[in-house]
Formats: structure tokens, C-alpha cells, sequence
């Protein structure tokens, strides 16, 4: 049956098939003619190409480093931080001496707040006694 079917189409197609030689000769003289067409000259490149920004160049200063915040003692509401008796009120670094506890303090800036404690843990610790 596929056999017959395709014996029948390639029959059609001869028979309609009424091309001569002369026919195609001259078809293929027509191709070969220059056809006008655009000008690529006056055409905008349709691609869109970025442009890079510039960086933008920031002088960036050096800031000093901060010494590390050392709390040593605490005695009658003062505090012994970086070697140097302090207040409640004082600031030390940029921070101000907010507390004075029994085992630490805090340092208030305007957007931090550090917490100070003792570095050792010591048993030696000086007890006053009164007489």
C-alpha cells in the first residue's frame, strides 16, 4: 500500500514537473542579475551598547585605630580603664562613662554601648575591712 502511494506522488510530480531546460537557464539568469537593496551606510546600529560610568574616586582617611578598652579596677565609683582613673560623665575613646558596677562598666557613644568587665578572673581580689 506505502509502495503504491509513493509510486503515485512521484507520478504526479513528473507530470506536473513541465520545467524545460530553457525555463530554469533563464530563471537562474535572473538570480544572478545585482538586485537593489538597502544601503548599510544609513542604517543605526540596531544594537544598544552601554556605556561604562566612571568610577567615582573617594579620598578615603585613615581613621586611628581605637586602643582596645581595658577596664583594670573599680573602686569608690571609679573606674580604672587604659591607666587612668575615670567618673561617672567622663568620656574615654568617644564614649561616655554611663555606669559603674560591682564587676563592670558601660560606655555609652552615640549609636554603641560597650559592656566592660575585668580581663582575669582573679581570687586575689583586695577587700576593705573596717575597724
Amino acid at each position: 500500500m506505502k509502495k503504491a502511494i509513493s509510486i503515485l506522488f512521484l507520478n504526479i510530480v513528473i507530470i506536473h514537473a513541465e520545467l524545460s531546460v530553457k525555463q530554469i537557464n533563464m530563471m537562474t539568469q535572473q538570480i544572478q542579475k545585482k538586485r537593489g537593496g538597502m544601503v548599510l551606510k544609513s542604517i543605526q546600529n540596531p544594537f544598544f551598547i552601554a556605556k561604562k560610568p566612571k568610577p567615582k574616586i573617594t579620598l578615603v582617611s585613615k581613621k586611628k585605630r581605637q586602643k582596645p578598652l581595658v577596664l583594670h579596677a573599680i573602686l569608690n565609683q571609679k573606674a580604672y580603664i587604659n591607666g587612668k582613673w575615670r567618673k561617672i560623665g567622663e568620656t574615654i575613646e568617644g564614649y561616655r562613662l554611663k555606669y559603674i558596677g560591682k564587676k563592670g562598666v558601660i560606655l555609652v557613644n552615640a549609636d554603641q554601648v560597650k559592656k566592660l568587665f575585668f580581663y582575669k578572673k582573679t581570687k586575689n581580689r583586695i577587700k576593705l575591712k573596717r575597724k
